[in-house]
């Protein structure tokens, strides 16, 4: 089911007694003793915390796109610009690269001096199997899609109105989950040569499939479900 923006003005729903509590993967239902539910604080769990532990590839298992093994876990990341890329003019390189990205943090990410090689045997892996133009399709959609649900996300929690902000919150868990599956199908039958992408989709396969992730799309579903036919039935005619 593709999620769509709560309707009205503003996007305010109508006032139905549709309440919802996200956290930990899991979605419910307001009581049905008439107790309210508390508005829903946590966001959709990232595709990166790994269900149950991290998934393999019969190896390493996943932990980045731009370490391999565990060198990830020992980094520091580097604010400070090295003097040399100013005189190489690489600020401006990186900037370019950058702009438009910048909820991402990811200028850190070009000032680290990799020392290892296989580090930058496994990066120039990953940057060849981008050249498939079927995974930068799936990856930019993938992207889109969570850069959506990072502004309903946050847009439930700037609303006043309690039940504006749940079924804003709602839909984000939506967008969420048709990320989720959506790059998970789009890259599943792709041939994949670097370790990172192997080991990352067989780590994703694991987090669509897990049952916390399904419990979560099912409730949503179930929930958006409820919310329309009670929008239906209490929406004024004409």
């Amino acid at each position: 089911m593709t999620p769509v923006a709560p309707a009205g003005k503003e996007g305010r729903p109508s006032t139905g007694p549709v309440q919802a509590t996200v956290a930990n993967h899991e979605m419910r239902p307001a009581p049905r003793d008439g107790t309210p539910a508390q508005a829903p604080t946590a966001s959709a769990p990232s595709v990166l915390e790994s269900p149950g532990g991290p998934a393999t590839t019969g190896g390493e298992p996943f932990r980045s796109l731009l370490f391999p093994g565990a060198a990830d876990e020992s980094r520091e990341e580097v604010h400070e610009v090295p003097d040399f890329f100013r005189d190489l003019h690489l600020d401006r390189v990186v900037e370019a690269i950058t702009a438009g990205r910048q909820e991402y943090d990811l200028v850190p990410f070009f000032h680290e001096n990799l020392t290892d090689p296989d580090a930058v045997a496994y990066r120039q892996e990953v940057m060849r199997d981008m050249e498939n133009g079927a995974l930068r399709n799936a990856v930019s959609s993938f992207a889109e899609r969570m850069r959506t649900r990072h502004r309903w996300s946050g847009l439930a929690t700037r609303l006043r109105y309690p039940l504006e902000r749940q079924r804003w919150h709602l839909a984000s868990v939506e967008m969420y989950a048709e990320a989720v599956q959506g790059l998970s199908g789009d890259i599943a039958t792709l041939d994949l040569a670097s370790r990172g992408l192997r080991a990352f989709r067989a780590h994703l396969a694991a987090h669509a499939h897990s049952a916390s992730f399904r419990t979560l799309v099912d409730e949503a579903r179930e929930i958006a479900d409820l919310y329309e036919r009670i929008f239906a039935a209490t929406a004024p005619e004409g």
